[in-house]
């Protein structure tokens, strides 16, 4: 699923290692989880509430 800003937390997920790949114009992005629990498990959804984008986070490429 697309969704049309990087700043939007809908469709992100957890993952521990490094797995971007050249191509694309968003991998990762970093949140400030606020008060929610930090995700444990690869592919646990980001929280939709309660979470805050920081700024200049965003890198470029695709999941591989």
């Amino acid at each position: 699923m697309d969704y049309p800003s990087p700043t939007d937390p809908r469709g992100y997920e957890y993952y521990s290692g490094d797995r971007c790949e050249a191509g694309g114009t968003l991998c990762t992005a970093n949140w400030e989880l606020g008060s929610n629990p930090a995700p444990s498990n690869d592919g646990d959804p980001l929280p939709t509430t309660g979470v805050t984008f920081q700024s200049n986070s965003v890198t470029s490429g695709h999941f591989e």
